[in-house]
């Protein structure tokens, strides 16, 4: 057995796999891929009414970010919901701040009209609509899913879950994270 030959042959096999990941990736654009911010970013963005919301709107608060691409939609409101009525049983439901967001990268400009028409048109139901997919590729976004992400009152990510249909042990989980902040109100307090 010659040790040379299997070095060399298993690095060429390395190597070669070390480009394809690389073009792989070149070729996909997503260059903050393995970057996750851990802190709430900055962001100036309009819902479906056309209303604008900014991070200022959140500063100071315990955040709650659900976020996803069209196919991931179906799970946003059940995993909110479920979340404001674990709130509510407790009487704390107004000690959060939900930031509602939908990952629209890619859609043709000429077709932004036409999508932002398919959002619900309650306004108690406004959606920030991220047109360049800044949340997503900052939190890296899981397609096909619900992406809820937990911030402090000061902005720092706590809890990212990305989630599909409700499971009641991860929401069991979710809410642990949430009551145990420092700074998250008791109940009666």
């Amino acid at each position: 057995m010659d040790i040379y030959r299997i070095i060399d042959e298993t690095g060429k096999v390395l190597w070669v796999s070390v480009i394809v990941f690389c073009l792989a990736f070149a070729f996909r654009g997503d260059s903050e891929l393995f970057c996750q911010d851990t802190t709430l970013i900055n962001f100036s963005l309009k819902d479906q009414f056309n209303n604008h919301y900014s991070n200022k709107n959140f500063e100071g608060n315990i955040v709650i970010l659900v976020g996803s691409d069209h196919e991931g939609s179906e799970y946003n409101e059940t995993w909110s919901l479920a979340i404001y009525d674990s709130l509510k049983e407790i009487g704390l439901e107004d000690s959060v701040k939900f930031l509602p967001v939908a990952d629209l990268r890619g859609v043709p400009f000429f077709l932004k009209g036409f999508v932002r028409s398919k959002f619900p048109s309650d306004y108690s139901k406004w959606i920030l609509m991220d047109w360049s997919g800044k949340f997503a590729r900052s939190y890296d976004f899981s397609p096909d899913a619900s992406n809820i992400i937990l911030f402090d009152r000061k902005g720092n990510l706590i809890y990212h879950m990305t989630v599909t249909n409700l499971d009641r042990k991860r929401l069991k989980k979710f809410m642990g994270k949430l009551l145990a902040l420092p700074d998250f109100p008791q109940k009666g307090a």
